[in-house]
């Protein structure tokens, strides 16, 4: 029955939302913890700062996508109603009626006459079933499944390469300016 939605893609389209969220959220935090270490401008020496700004613009570049793809899930339930509504069956009923008053003067007789009329007319249009319509709810289908899943692969590979770009940048995101002196952690060393 086609207007019943299909179970396995709103499936996916569950996990897929819940997935991207996720992933979001902790983007933004990790965002959010760079923006914080960002120090004060100074002249010269920040070259970790745009080491920090160029990670930023991956991690908001990813994030960018994944909500332009959580966005876009809502497309499949008004294509695929669409495609729907043309297979559905549509009642229509119509009722009309009407009131006619003859009046005759002149003649043998007078006579005034008044007719009542009602008719319902019970009409029922069903869209053509053809096998085309039920392979292009199908195939709208089949689109949305792959495009799911490359909206969830997509969306892992962002966060991904955000944390790739993260770990290969740590030193800097946390210290951008070096560690001037002091001990490993940038901690001002009295020894």
């Amino acid at each position: 029955d086609p207007s019943v939605s299909n179970q396995a893609i709103t499936g996916i389209i569950d996990k897929v939302q819940l997935a991207v969220v996720d992933l979001n959220s902790d983007l933004q935090k990790l965002e959010r913890m760079i923006r914080m270490s960002i120090p004060k401008a100074e002249d010269g020496n920040n070259w970790g700062v745009e080491v920090q700004l160029g990670v930023v613009k991956i991690v908001t570049d990813a994030r960018t996508a994944m909500k332009a793809t959580n966005d876009g899930l809502k497309e499949y339930f008004k294509e695929r109603s669409e495609a729907v509504e043309k297979l559905a069956k549509s009642s229509e009923t119509k009722t009309s009626e009407g009131t006619s008053e003859t009046e005759s003067t002149g003649g043998e007789k007078d006579t005034k006459e008044t007719k009542k009329s009602k008719s319902t007319d019970t009409s029922t249009k069903t869209g053509t079933a053809c096998a085309d319509r039920t392979l292009h709810l199908a195939a709208i289908d089949t689109r949305w499944y792959f495009h799911l899943q490359d909206g969830y692969v997509s969306a892992i590979d962002g966060a991904g390469y955000a944390a790739d770009s993260i770990a290969k940048n740590i030193q800097k995101i946390q210290h951008p300016r070096g560690n001037q002196g002091g001990d490993e952690g940038g901690r001002p060393s009295y020894y």
